[in-house]
């Protein structure tokens, strides 16, 4: 019986460890998209006990010595049978998310944009891009998003912070060695007013790999001494306000203000001591503002239905901006999942949503979340509420209940604000819009500095539910 119990946890343990999951900086290595083969809606679906393993649910008798070698049988298929399916689906993964042929790419023209900025070239889209993925890295790594948080949007940031936390508790660390970028051609350009977009075609390589959080330096580098050096190809969001100017020289991504070029002092990262702009909201530099994986991304996708007549009412609205936001809420959600509490969603969703549960049941149980691409599909102008609505879909995929598959979802979150309400264009929303102080994790839905409230959806748009595709 004890050898039975054994054989089982061993071979349970051996399926739940090969995931061969890389999460690389925002775990995109993790993401299994289901673009051709649909995926799942929703977002929580249990997942099936694991095939092929016999665990009795009482005690109860032994085998004999014949059925003790039909069961060591039926064990050694199933662990050759999983073995060889696990690394299919991992070369398969590795396939859908490098670009064999990022090496003879050309790059689009900037034209569309160096009619009013001359001075904007390949080079200087290079010289951000470059430094962004090393700074970007190096934070992943270190657990600490912060010296990254200059140079990305509200989603971006979110989005990395949330995994690392989601990680620390599954006691799981990503670690990376000899990363470097190969290659980066310009995909595509927009010029989108009240945004400057710019689409790069990012691929590098690294080692990349996980240890326990414990993990000291000799058994990191022994494990990244058993990872391969592979190559990975994503599509980084480059948006910038309309009118802003390349600036001579050097850049310095994520150590100067991108207005007054003053240096960034440690922890300065909201805000510029000298001159005060927001370093990370897009107004006077280019900031990431979504990393897609390369299965999900489309060169060119139709305007949402709704979208012209809500920028007709609020013309410094932009499809990025809605898009970025919708990827914070997304992130909020799912640390509310994972905490089974209302408290991260309490000053960005509608308390009736947060009193409701928010469907975060739906990520109970989720672990290596990973997030493929989001899109607005629809607005709506003047709803009945009294509040204008947009919806966003969001393409993620996650390990439920410690399966060692991945289960690709669709999730539509509905963000929703307050209808006459004017935007100010900027990539980060993280500040009270009313007083201009950083917005707080404090479990309350007002202002923890002027008192407004924020949840309401008067000042900024705010999660008012989640959704399958197709719901209203």
């Amino acid at each position: 019986m004890r050898l039975r119990v054994f054989l089982v946890v061993c071979v349970t343990c051996l399926l739940a460890s090969h995931g061969w999951a890389l999460a690389r900086p925002g775990g995109g290595g993790s993401y299994h998209g289901g673009s051709s083969t649909g995926g799942s809606t929703g977002g929580y679906h249990p997942s099936p006990t694991t095939p092929g393993v016999y665990a009795p649910s009482t005690g109860g008798g032994s085998l004999g010595p014949l059925g003790m070698l039909v069961f060591l049988g039926v064990v050694g298929v199933v662990v050759v049978l999983v073995v060889l399916a696990r690394s299919r689906q991992a070369r398969s993964n590795q396939g859908s998310q490098y670009d064999a042929s990022a090496g003879q790419r050309a790059s689009v023209s900037l034209g569309p944009l160096q009619g009013r900025d001359p001075a904007l070239t390949e080079q200087s889209i290079v010289d951000h891009v470059r430094p962004m993925a090393d700074q970007l890295r190096n934070a992943w790594c270190a657990g600490d998003m912060l010296p990254a948080r200059p140079f990305v949007s509200d989603g971006v940031y979110s989005r990395f912070q949330v995994q690392l936390a989601l990680m620390r508790q599954e006691n799981r660390r990503n670690v990376m060695s000899e990363a470097q970028v190969l290659f980066t051609t310009i995909e595509a350009v927009e010029d989108a007013a009240p945004l400057d977009v710019v689409h790069v075609r990012l691929t590098a390589q690294a080692r990349d790999t996980e240890v326990p959080c414990t993990a000291d330096d000799a058994q990191i580098q022994a494990a990244l001494a058993r990872a391969n050096v592979a190559p990975y190809t994503e599509i980084w969001t480059l948006v910038r306000c309309t009118g802003a100017q390349t600036k001579q020289g050097d850049a310095q991504v994520g150590t100067a203000c991108p207005k007054c070029g003053a240096p960034l002092a440690g922890g300065e990262m909201l805000k510029c001591r000298y001159c005060g702009a927001l370093v990370c909201s897009g107004e006077h530099d280019w900031v990431l503002g979504e990393i897609t994986q390369l299965e999900e991304w489309r060169p060119t996708a139709r305007r949402p239905p709704g979208l012209d007549a809500l920028r007709a009412v609020d013309p410094a609205l932009a499809a990025e901006v809605l898009e970025d936001r919708a990827s914070y809420l997304f992130w909020k959600w799912v640390e509310a999942g994972r905490a089974n509490h209302g408290a991260p969603l309490r000053k960005c969703a509608t308390p009736g949503l947060v009193a409701s549960g928010a469907r975060w049941e739906w990520t109970r149980g989720a672990s290596d979340v990973s997030v493929g691409g989001s899109d607005v599909t629809q607005c709506a102008v003047g709803a009945p509420d009294g509040l204008d609505h947009v919806d966003v879909l969001v393409k993620w995929s996650a390990r439920f209940q410690g399966s060692p598959q991945y289960t690709p979802c669709q999730t539509v979150m509905r963000m929703v604000r307050k209808s006459g309400v004017q935007s100010k264009l900027s990539m980060t929303a993280l500040v009270c819009q009313a007083c201009g102080a950083p917005v707080g994790d404090s479990d309350s839905t007002k202002c923890d500095h002027c008192g407004v409230e924020l949840a309401a959806g008067d000042l900024a748009w705010v999660l008012g539910a989640v959704m399958q595709p197709g719901q209203s």
